[in-house]
């Protein structure tokens, strides 16, 4: 019995690479096997090297190269999705490594009608999978009971979230579920957290060993800068308005914001590094953009409530 293949949508979002692009193309044009499937790359870059310029001219006719004229990771995401033929969307980061056999690895998890996404392992580079004896028994019910996330073992589960750089999902599904949130801007940290927090209320996202890939997580080029004080306003901007998003209550959700500020401004290696003052009223001035646009949300949920309820004929 021959299994029925579904046709996949590639979309590789990248902003500012350039040979790790290319590489990660390569990947698709010439160690790929899966029957059928297209490549999409939604380009938000600046501007290329010569070499990367050629390369993309080399393969225009086997890539579905899009120029765009914004820089935002979510609505990267979104276009590609519009523009997408398959049934399944996979998406990866601009600068990975897959294994081969890696498409098929996402397509057979949907065989399952139950399954509406893919989690891939991300590993870095000479890393292996870990067994579930290796990470203990509590670890291992952690995750099957998704109160964590894990993406670096060699077995399968149902996922408490995809992280962006290697999932997939039905088409349908992230239509359905409207898409991939815009207001995520810059690093966009949380994004695909938060999308695979709507997409879990229609279905399983299931983690497949066998889908995997090395992340380079190259420093150069991308939405993050790490060292920027801007970086810092849109870590407080994304995890707090993240939070929300994923209905984490206001107490547990301040307690989670102070984490991300003692993890990215006040730590030894980052007082030691100058600018403190500085990289604190970024935090906080993402801290307060949210939190306005957070109100903002709280209000326009609140009177569309009260003008449904006011249409509702009485008894």
């Amino acid at each position: 019995m021959t299994l029925e293949v579904p046709e996949i949508s590639v979309v590789i979002p990248t902003l500012n690479r350039e040979k790790p692009l290319c590489d990660t193309l390569r990947y698709f044009l010439e160690i790929e096997t899966y029957p059928i499937f297209e490549v999409i790359v939604i380009d938000q870059s600046d501007v290329h090297v010569d070499a990367t310029r050629d390369f993309l001219a080399q393969n225009a006719a086997r890539i579905r190269y899009v120029p765009a004229d914004y820089k935002s990771l979510p609505r990267a995401r979104n276009h590609g999705v519009q523009l997408a033929r398959g049934e399944i969307v996979v998406f990866v980061d601009d600068d990975v490594e897959p294994t081969a056999g890696f498409l098929l690895a996402h397509a057979r998890c949907y065989v399952d009608p139950a399954v509406v996404g893919v989690a891939g392992p991300l590993l870095q580079d000479g890393q292996g999978l870990t067994s579930r004896t290796a990470i203990g028994e509590r670890a291992y019910w952690t995750l099957v009971q998704r109160r964590g996330m894990r993406f670096d073992v060699d077995f399968s589960f149902s996922a408490q979230w995809a992280a962006g750089c290697n999932m997939s999902f039905r088409r349908a599904l992230i239509i359905e579920v409207g898409g991939f949130d815009e207001t995520f801007y810059g690093a966009a940290i949380g994004e695909d957290a938060e999308f695979s927090h709507r997409a879990k209320k229609k279905g399983t996202i299931w983690y497949s060993p066998d889908a995997r890939l090395v992340h380079l997580a190259v420093p150069k080029g991308g939405c993050r800068d790490a060292v920027s004080h801007e970086y810092h306003r849109q870590v407080a901007f994304c995890v707090n308005y993240y939070l929300h998003r994923v209905e984490v209550g206001r107490s547990l959700r301040w307690v989670m914001v102070w984490r991300a500020f003692r993890g990215n401004v006040f730590n030894r290696k980052a007082l030691a590094g100058g600018g403190f003052l500085q990289s604190l009223l970024s935090f906080a001035e993402g801290l307060w953009k949210s939190s306005v646009h957070i109100s903002r949300l709280n209000r326009d949920q609140g009177a569309h409530i009260s003008a449904s309820a006011a249409k509702r004929p009485r008894e």
